[in-house]
C-alpha cells in the first residue's frame, strides 16, 4: 500500500488502480458510505464518540479550515469492481482535517480531498479494540495520519504492557513511524494538531483547552448546562416572585398597621373629645345645681 507524506500530500501510488490489482478492473460507479454497522457497540462507546465530535466541532466552529468528522469511510485506494469497501478503506470513530479543502460528509476519498486527516481517534469496544490496535494502527501510520489516539472507556481492553493507560496517543516521527506520546505532569497528553490536551476525568474522555483553562463541552454537557441554566433561571424567577410576594405582603401589613394606628388615633381623639364634652356637661350641671341652691335656701 502506498503512503501519504507527513505534510498530507497524497502520493499517486495510493490511488493508482494499477498498483491495486494486476487487472483492468473498473472503478465502481458509487462508493458506499455506510457499512450498515452502528456507530458504537455500546452506550459508553457512543457517549465518548459523540462527546469528542461535538466538543471539537463546537471548539473549532469559528475555524473554517478545521473539519471534524466521525464514523465515516476514508477510502485510501480506488474501489474497483469485485472489491469490498473494507479492502480499500478505514472507518475512524473521530478524525480531524486541517486545511483549506472541501471535506465531504460521507465517503472521504483521499485522492479527491488532497490531504489525509491529521488527527484520528478510535474509541475501543470489545469487538473493535484488536483491529484498532493492530490493523488500523498500521494503516494510519502508513497513510501518514500525523496523530493516532486510542481510548478505552472501560479501561479493561488494554494490552498487558499498557495496563492502566486507558488513553494513549502516538505521533509520527521524522522516520514516519509512530512514537508514543509522554504523559504531562497531570497525566494529560498533548495534541499538537489540535492545540489541546486530552485526559481522562473520572473515567471519561475530556479535551482540555490549556490556553483558556477549561474543558471542552460536548453535546451532552452543553444540554446539561442548558438544563442547569434554565433550572437556575426558574429558581431565580421563583425567588424573585417570592420576594415580590413577601414585599407586597409586608407593604400590606404596613398599610394595615398604619390604618390601625390611624384608627387608634381617631379613637383617642374621639375619646378625648367625649371626655372634654363630659367635663363640660359636668361643669354645666354643677353650675346649674349651684344656682338652684342659692335661690331656694333659708332666708
Amino acid at each position: 500500500m502506498g503512503k501519504a507524506r507527513l505534510n498530507g500530500t497524497v502520493e499517486q501510488s495510493v490511488v493508482t488502480p494499477a498498483t491495486q490489482v494486476g487487472s483492468t478492473a473498473l472503478e465502481v460507479a458509487e462508493y458506499p458510505d455506510s457499512d450498515g454497522e452502528p456507530m458504537a457497540q455500546n452506550n459508553r462507546q457512543l457517549l465518548e464518540i459523540v462527546y469528542a465530535i461535538g466538543a471539537l466541532r463546537t471548539h473549532f466552529r469559528d475555524r473554517p479550515d478545521v473539519h471534524v468528522r466521525g464514523d465515516m469511510f476514508i477510502y485510501y485506494r480506488k474501489l474497483l469492481q469485485g472489491m469490498e469497501p473494507a479492502d480499500v478503506s478505514v472507518v475512524p470513530d473521530v478524525f480531524v482535517v486541517i486545511g483549506d479543502v472541501e471535506v465531504p460528509e460521507s465517503s472521504y476519498k483521499i485522492w479527491e480531498v488532497g490531504i489525509v486527516p491529521q488527527f484520528v481517534m478510535e474509541v475501543a469496544s470489545g469487538s473493535t479494540f484488536r483491529r484498532d490496535q493492530e490493523d488500523k494502527y498500521d494503516i494510519y501510520e502508513r497513510l501518514g495520519f500525523e496523530e493516532f489516539w486510542w481510548f478505552d472507556p472501560t479501561g479493561e481492553l488494554m494490552r498487558p504492557a499498557d495496563a492502566g493507560n486507558s488513553l494513549m496517543g502516538w505521533r509520527l516521527g521524522s522516520d514516519e513511524r509512530y512514537r508514543p506520546l509522554a504523559d504531562g505532569p497531570g497525566g494529560e497528553l498533548r495534541s499538537d494538531v489540535l492545540g489541546l490536551d486530552l485526559c481522562v476525568v473520572e473515567g471519561r474522555l475530556r479535551f482540555w483547552d490549556y490556553e483558556n483553562g477549561k474543558f471542552l463541552q460536548g453535546p451532552v454537557q452543553l444540554a446539561e448546562a442548558r438544563v442547569e441554566t434554565d433550572r437556575r433561571a426558574r429558581d431565580a424567577d421563583r425567588r424573585a416572585s417570592d420576594a415580590d410576594r413577601r414585599a407586597r405582603d409586608a407593604e400590606l401589613r404596613a398599610q394595615q398597621a398604619k390604618l390601625k394606628a390611624q384608627e387608634a388615633q381617631r379613637r383617642r381623639q374621639v375619646a378625648e373629645l367625649q371626655a372634654q364634652e363630659a367635663e363640660a356637661e359636668l361643669a354645666r350641671l354643677r353650675a346649674m345645681l349651684a344656682g338652684t341652691g342659692e335661690g331656694t335656701g333659708p332666708s
